[in-house]
């Protein structure tokens, strides 16, 4: 990761840790929510990943390379938290359906809320 990469991701969660979140917000500020984030395996991706599975998202871990994809969601659910890898090329046009479908399948019935894509 670049060092302007990681100054961003450390200033947002330094903003998250700062924030009395547990008081306002128990089970965290995502509490309930799914989300599915690209490019997840690594860099701004993979962190976003973490910070959203610490602040209660069922997180959804996207990324080309399946080993790097799978320990970002095997972190998560050793934290305590819920997450399933589901790798693939974004740039696929048959990928986006089978990333929705193992979705659904993992959080039915609820839906994906928050779709963040950090791939490039």
């Amino acid at each position: 990761m670049s060092s302007t990469a990681a100054s961003r991701v450390s200033v947002l969660m330094n903003h998250l840790s700062a924030t009395p979140s547990s008081a306002t917000h128990p089970s965290g500020l995502l509490a309930g929510q799914v989300a599915i984030i690209t490019g997840a395996g690594q860099g701004i991706g993979g962190a976003t990943a973490l910070l959203f599975a610490k602040e209660g998202a069922s997180v959804v871990v996207s990324d080309l390379d399946k080993t790097k994809g799978m320990a970002i969601a095997e972190q998560i659910i050793t934290s305590g938290g819920k997450a399933i890898s589901v790798s693939g090329d974004v740039t696929d046009p048959t990928f986006p359906e089978r990333l929705i479908e193992e979705t659904i399948e993992y959080v039915a019935p609820l839906f994906a809320e928050v779709l963040v894509n950090t791939s490039h």
